[in-house]
């Protein structure tokens, strides 16, 4: 199931983007890095890698904003 995590809004680029080359290293399935406005989503396919990102990175996760491929707010 796809899963997309919003990151905090503070969040720069360039943290952004050591972030995604993290899970390019580590990651289990397809993931990307996307952003809405100055708003930063990662979108994972793998359970195991949406909890890697809450487990290695919590001060960089927006809170409980996790969506599912139905609930994301386009």
């Amino acid at each position: 199931m796809i899963q997309k995590i919003t990151l905090i809004e503070s969040i720069s680029r360039k943290t952004a983007d050591q972030l995604h080359q993290h899970l390019m290293d580590f990651a289990e399935g397809t993931h990307r890095l996307f952003w809405i406005d100055n708003r930063a989503y990662v979108e994972v396919h793998a359970p195991s890698d949406a909890e890697l990102l809450r487990r290695e990175f919590p001060a960089l996760v927006g809170g409980a904003a996790t969506y599912d491929g139905g609930s994301f707010p386009w």
